[in-house]
């Protein structure tokens, strides 16, 4: 029994360096990314995955670090502004508006093993002058419910929290601090 706790012990301690050098190495890859990005970008860092590395986020871009390399998260539509931390699930929005309607929508996407994304649900919030705002639930083009695009929400996230992600100005002060190469 004895062989057997130490074998395990010597596994995970030994297995935790990597992480912590993958972490690093892929801390180093996005600062090196951002460097080469105009200065008006805007960058946060989330743990979208379940791993302890986190993923970039810059614009309407998303960036994994693996097998030692980075890897763009095939996503291509509005800047993420929320996370459910290590589920896999973020969000993204919409807004439009003028003086006699305002309109937005919250995109809730899901990371695939494949490093694609798909629309899980939806959220629509409309609103006509005058007008009490009124919440429109999809799953694809179907409404639904309340009650069940909260239960479909929680069968993905199960009682995790959403996550805002916070933006840092791509400047050399918050690369150096956020991405440190080192």
């Amino acid at each position: 029994m004895r062989k057997i706790i130490f074998f395990l012990a010597t596994i995970i301690l030994l297995s935790c360096p990597v992480f912590a050098n993958e972490k690093q190495d892929a801390l180093k890859a996005y600062n090196a990314y951002m460097a080469t990005q105009s200065s008006y970008s805007r960058f946060a860092l989330g743990y979208l995955d379940k791993d302890s590395v986190p993923e970039l986020f810059c614009g309407n871009k998303i960036y994994t670090f693996k097998k030692g390399k980075m890897a763009s998260i095939n996503y291509n539509f509005y800047a993420p502004y929320a996370y459910y931390k290590k589920k896999g699930v973020f969000i993204s929005a919409f807004a439009h508006g003028n003086i006699y309607m305002a309109y937005s929508c919250d995109y809730y996407y899901r990371l695939l093993k494949s490093g694609k994304t798909e629309v899980l649900l939806t959220k629509d919030f409309s609103q006509l002058k005058g007008k009490k705002e009124e919440i429109t639930y999809r799953k694809g083009s179907k409404k639904i419910t309340k009650a069940k695009f909260t239960k479909l929400l929680k069968k993905y996230v199960g009682a995790g929290k959403k996550v805002k992600l916070k933006y840092y100005a791509n400047d050399k002060a918050n690369r150096e601090k956020y991405l440190p190469a080192a």
